[in-house]
């Protein structure tokens, strides 16, 4: 089995390597992988499992398990661990003033941090006001209320989106 760094958002494919027979045929070999001792794909056929738009929860130690159906036998690979790395942090959603009143012009700041090394992933936001949108997604990290209306009380939350892969998180 091998596996490449990853991050969040990629697809990734554990292979199960075996050494071939001449008194086995492929049809009497199945393959199931688990991950931190937990059967993620069961036996069957496929030497490979899959996962797409990897998140952090799929990181883990993972075996695969090649069985013989004729008689059962059963081999298990060395554990790899695959370790999912993170492309940007849970937005946190930041108001100025602190405690805005009507008039007063409002700032709501989407604040989150980019990880990875990649200098081709950029962070667009999306701006909620009790669920709705309020604001479409764009490049600014800020949404302003100009004036401030009874109108604009609400619970606010904040969407960070890349464009690339299509990972998106979202404020508490």
């Amino acid at each position: 089995m091998s596996a490449n760094p990853i991050e969040e958002g990629d697809n990734i494919t554990l292979t199960c390597l075996t050494k071939p027979s001449l008194f086995i045929s492929a049809t009497e070999v199945q393959f199931a992988f688990q991950r931190n001792g937990q059967n993620v794909q069961e036996f069957g056929s496929s030497s490979k499992y899959g996962i797409l738009f990897a998140k952090l929860e799929d990181s883990g130690y993972y075996i695969c398990e090649v069985r013989r159906s004729s008689n059962g036998l059963t081999k298990k690979s060395r554990e790899i661990n695959v370790q999912i790395e993170e492309l940007f942090s849970h937005p946190e959603i930041v108001t100025n003033p602190d405690f805005p009143r009507e008039g007063n012009r409002v700032i709501l700041t989407c604040n989150t941090s980019i990880f990875t090394l990649r200098n081709d992933i950029e962070l667009q936001f999306v701006f909620y006001q009790n669920e709705k949108k309020v604001q479409k997604l764009n490049s600014s990290h800020q949404y302003i209320i100009p004036l401030a209306q009874l109108e604009n009380s609400g619970n606010y939350s904040c969407e960070a989106r890349t464009l690339y892969k299509g990972m998106k998180k979202r404020s508490a």
